[in-house]
């Protein structure tokens, strides 16, 4: 759990360590049937170095037998296509999910409540505007 927490912390700061002109290298992005496993709200970053390469940390929800809060995680590269700023985008995610909603705690799985996931992702991406 605290490799987890980590990864927010340092993923949420990017955007505080670059400073100049950076509105459009981040989306905010709802997603159904993703990695955040049934439906997520998730933001992502976009580097200016390599504006292909991304990051990305969503909340989620997924339900089975219970309803489970999910937190996606991801690495994204979007690949240009020949129609005008359209994209093929592939990418890993890990997504972590725990059944009570209580994502940040550090008690110990003995009874099967939280789960993590490794999801690839391929999607079609079209930027307007």
């Amino acid at each position: 759990m605290k490799y987890l927490t980590i990864c927010l912390v340092v993923l949420a700061s990017i955007g505080i360590c670059q400073a100049q002109n950076l509105q459009k290298y981040n989306r905010l992005y709802f997603e159904v049937g993703g990695s955040g496993l049934f439906a997520s709200v998730n933001y992502e970053k976009q580097f200016p170095q390599l504006p292909a390469l991304g990051v990305r940390v969503g909340l989620g929800f997924y339900t089975e037998k219970a309803f489970y809060m999910t937190v996606p995680v991801g690495l994204t590269y979007a690949f240009a296509l020949k129609k005008s700023n359209t994209f093929l985008d592939i990418g890993l995610n890990l997504t972590y999910a725990r059944i009570d909603g209580r994502v940040f705690t550090q008690e110990q799985n003995s009874n099967g409540n939280h789960f993590t996931s490794i999801v690839p992702s391929i999607a079609y991406r079209k930027h307007f505007g």
